[in-house]
């Protein structure tokens, strides 16, 4: 769980620093980077709900 914080944290980062420097949504490193936090995020509620079972 800690990795996949931290992970997710990482790709805030990324996401962020794409935003900054390509001034657009519309464009395929923020697409990458957008669609892969929302896996990591993903994989981490999972991990959360079947922790709590």
């Amino acid at each position: 769980m800690v990795r996949l914080a931290q992970e997710i944290d990482e790709a805030k980062g990324e996401l962020y620093s794409a935003l900054e420097a390509e001034k657009s949504l519309i464009n395929k490193k923020v697409y990458f980077l957008s669609s892969k936090l929302d896996k990591l995020i993903l994989e981490y509620q999972l991990k959360l709900i079947k922790s709590e079972t």
